[in-house]
């Protein structure tokens, strides 16, 4: 379920072509970076 967001992003920026912002390329880092982290734990 947390990575709900960040895929949805992905999948928007994607499909709407759209240019995100700093800050939403760090939130999406920090999301992946964490649930990669729970995994390998």
């Amino acid at each position: 379920m947390a990575s709900a967001p960040a895929l949805s992003a992905l999948i928007a920026i994607k499909l709407l072509k759209q240019r995100p912002s700093l800050a939403n390329w760090l939130g999406i880092a920090a999301t992946s970076s964490a649930l990669a982290l729970i995994a390998l734990n």
